[in-house]
């Protein structure tokens, strides 16, 4: 670990070769989930209200669009949950996967 600035910078051991999968413009990534038995990762866009799908078989999508900010994802047994703020207790529900994409609920 060291210090650039106020932040500090974690060194991966080695030289790992990192590249841009997906240009997605988030205005603010976060919340990302693994779904293992989907081999897709998912992530919000908070600040647009976007859950977007990475899949390397199946490419980038953006699956679902909230008119609001979204501050966290779940994957629950009944499918997906969303929500942000006072909205969190009882979330923003989304439909299951349907192809390769969520519809909005």
């Amino acid at each position: 670990m060291r210090r650039s600035g106020k932040y500090e910078v974690c060194e991966l051991a080695g030289n790992p070769k990192l590249e841009c999968i997906w240009e997605a413009r988030a205005e603010l990534g976060e919340s990302a989930i693994w779904v293992d038995d989907e081999q897709a990762l998912y992530f919000v866009d908070g600040l647009e209200g976007r859950l977007l799908r990475y899949s390397e078989s199946e490419g980038t999508s953006e699956v679902y669009r909230h008119d609001g900010v979204i501050g966290f994802i779940a994957r629950l047994s009944v499918g997906w949950h969303a929500g942000s703020g006072l909205r969190a207790a009882r979330g923003i529900p989304l439909s299951r996967r349907e192809g390769p994409h969520l519809e909005g609920g």
